[in-house]
């Protein structure tokens, strides 16, 4: 059964995902309605990686599928696309090599915006490894960064910080004017410690910080300048 051409041609227009099709110079020669609006215009004629705020990344990605340095036939990118909108968007690209197709000789991409994918993980990495209350690192993010310095072979210097009497503070001011007490400790220490400093809070009024590349001579005039 033949079927027509305005079949296939439906499909892809109706398609949820945006699709192009772009030839060995990575320019667009045909996008579908999901593309056109996923990067807010007309497509066409554009250079697909005039889209990306990392052009040259996006280049070498087709650049590599045309040269043959591809290690299968379909490969990925990831990237951020900012809209004529002024929308920054992170974008997930899939391309299949057709560059051998007789008649064909370009390359069909699929793009998904996963956005909110991302944001969702940042915040369950932030819940994860985040200290809430003072937006420090948390124990679990502090014992992760630990080892990989130690597997790294990194040397480190450790400081710890515990706050005198924080339980009285508590009981007898409250938990609103405690939490109040470590917030402005938490922002003393970001703004006195190195930047390189590996910053988090383990437990009650307890901070720890680790300085990578670091020795104990070093570091031992920080921490006192930190409290003064």
């Amino acid at each position: 059964m033949n079927t027509p051409e305005y079949f296939y041609q439906t499909i892809v227009a109706r398609l949820p995902t945006a699709a192009f099709v772009v030839d060995r110079s990575a320019t667009i020669l045909y996008a579908n309605p999901a593309a056109e609006v996923l990067f807010n215009e007309h497509c066409a004629g554009v250079a697909f990686s005039g889209f990306f705020t990392d052009p040259a990344r996006c280049e070498a990605f087709v650049c590599s599928i045309v040269e043959g340095h591809a290690a299968s036939p379909s490969q990925s990118l990831e990237g951020d696309v900012l809209s004529d909108a002024g929308d920054m968007r992170h974008v997930k690209v899939e391309a299949v090599n057709a560059l051998d197709v007789a008649d064909f000789d370009a390359i069909v991409l699929s793009a998904i915006d996963t956005t909110a994918q991302r944001w969702r993980e940042k915040q369950l990495i932030a819940k994860a490894f985040g200290d809430q209350l003072t937006g420090l690192g948390n124990r679990a993010m502090f014992a992760d960064e630990a080892k990989t310095l130690q597997q790294g072979g990194s040397t480190a210097a450790l400081a710890i910080f515990d706050i005198d009497r924080f339980k009285h503070v508590n009981d007898r001011y409250g938990h609103a004017v405690g939490d109040q007490v470590l917030k402005t400790i938490a922002n003393r220490l970001v703004q006195s410690l190195p930047g390189t400093a590996i910053l988090a809070r383990c437990d009650g009024g307890e901070f720890v910080a680790l300085f990578p590349g670091q020795s104990l001579d070093d570091t031992q005039r920080l921490p006192e300048n930190a409290l003064e």
